[in-house]
Parts: C-alpha cells; structure tokens; sequence
C-alpha cells in the first residue's frame, strides 16, 4: 500500500513537473532539458513572484537580516577611507599605512612608508604595531576585501583608529598614486 502512494505521488510530482515545462498546445518535446523556453521563464518568475507575495513576512525579515548582517560585520572591521582621505588621514596625524598583501604583490609596488605585514600574520606580529595604538593605521590589501578581517582582529586587540582602505590597492594605482618598489 505505501509503495502505491509514493509511486502515485512520484507520478502526480513528475506530471505537474512536465506541464510546467512544455508549453501548452506543443507536443514537440526541447531537444535538450536544459534550454528554458520562454513560457518557462515566464512560468518560472511567476512562481517566484507568487512565493514573493504570498511569503512577504519571510522575504522582509530575510532581508533584514542580510542587511543588518552587513552593516553589523563592516562596522566591526572599521570604517572605510577613499585612498585620498587615507592620506590626508595619516599625514595630518602621523599615521601608518599597514600593507597586508604577500610579499611578491609588495615588492611590485607599494605606498611610500607603509609597513608590511602579510593579512596571515597580523597576529603574530602585533609588537610591531604597539606604538600605534592610538593613531589611525590604515589598513591596505589588493582590492580591499582582506583589510575587514585584519582590522577586526586590531580592534579586538585594543587599537583605536583602525581603517580600511577602499577599493585597496587597485584603486590607489587607478587613480595614479605614487607607490614605491
């Protein structure tokens, strides 16, 4: 009896499923499955517009979530500077620029006076960054998106001014900063 109703509902399941794939009228089947016709695009965006509408609470808490998540995780990591507020930033009050990419990308091209220390070893290498503990140090990776971890860490360990630096490296050579080699 139990094996009846699961095939019977594989069957109802498999049938719904292939009305919805073929459009109403063709008996010509797709030559692959994986070429969506447009009635199942449509058909398709229709389902997901009906979940949308009939599942607001969820669709709206889901994305509060995301969105408080966000904000949550880049306030934590510091907030972000344009390269030119960084510089203005550390030459009005003296600074440091803390360069966390390999060593291969720092010896291509780096900012004049920033110190290196690759994003694996901040930790191990505090005592270097002691000193600055009071003054922003402004943190600078390849694009911008290793600096948040780093600067979390600094954060938990006691600096105050910690800064990531937007869009990292690429957007200090797209604006045609001086670097040094």
């Amino acid at each position: 009896m139990a094996t009846g109703l699961v095939e019977g509902i594989e069957k109802l399941y498999t049938c719904r499923l292939l009305a919805l794939s073929r459009p109403a009228g063709f008996g010509i089947q797709a030559e692959s499955p994986a070429i969506l016709t447009q009635v199942q695009i449509k058909t398709t965006m229709e389902l997901f517009l009906e979940f949308l509408t009939q599942q607001w609470a969820l669709v709206a808490a889901l994305t509060a979530v995301i969105a408080m998540l966000f904000f949550h995780e880049s306030r934590k990591s510091g907030p972000s500077l344009t390269p030119q507020q960084a510089i203005n930033m550390i030459n009005r009050e003296e600074g440091l620029f803390v360069d966390l990419r390999d060593a291969e990308a720092f010896k291509q091209g780096h900012i004049v006076g920033a110190l290196h220390i690759p994003a694996s070893k901040v930790e191990s290498r505090l005592t270097e960054l002691e000193k600055y503990k009071s003054k922003p140090i402004v943190l600078v990776c390849k694009m911008g998106q290793q600096a948040g971890a780093a600067g979390k860490q600094l954060k938990t360990e006691g600096f105050e001014q910690v800064y990531k630096m937007n869009g990292g490296m690429a957007e200090w050579s797209n604006l045609q900063l001086p670097t040094v080699k």
